[in-house]
């Protein structure tokens, strides 16, 4: 009886240990080898052509810093949902004339990378949140869009430097 044990328990492990590797292997993509990471110029506006776009990083560790042409900064997450798309949570926080606390600013989006890897379009819903969590609901959809930031090399100057 020991002889025939052995063998089904062998064959057991080995069984259990290709299920957990093959369930391993049907996560998303991870977040270091995802076209979401990057540094993008992202326009929450399109429709608006004075709409200045945000700079916006993403991390391969799951993080979002976001700054718009007033200097305002929003922090945020991200998860890969796919090869090319993922969820994301921003917030930003505010002060009313006062100078006292306005609660935050809540965006709740959807992205998707294109093919190539340089732009992606994100359906996203926002909310405002009071300072004691008091919620005004999700208002949305807005769609946005976004163009990856690439290095170029120094361009020919067509004037000198300014006098400093």
């Amino acid at each position: 009886m020991r002889k025939v044990l052995i063998p089904i328990v062998a064959v057991l492990a080995l069984v259990l240990g290709f299920a957990a590797t093959t369930a391993q292997d049907a996560s998303p993509v991870a977040t270091n080898q995802h076209p979401f990471v990057g540094t993008w110029l992202f326009d929450a506006n399109a429709e608006d052509p004075a709409n200045a776009p945000d700079v916006v990083r993403i991390s391969a560790d799951g993080g979002y810093i976001s700054v718009n042409a007033a200097g305002l900064t929003a922090l945020g997450v991200w998860e890969p949902t796919g090869e090319r798309t993922a969820i994301v949570t921003v917030t930003s926080t505010g002060v009313d004339e006062t100078g006292a606390p306005a609660g935050t600013f809540v965006l709740r989006a959807s992205a998707e990378v294109d093919a190539s890897g340089d732009a992606f379009t994100v359906s996203y819903t926002s909310e405002v949140v009071d300072p004691d969590g008091t919620g005004t609901g999700e208002a949305g959809p807005t769609v946005a869009a976004a163009t990856r930031l690439t290095p170029e090399p120094m361009g020919t100057p067509v004037a000198g430097t300014p006098a400093g």
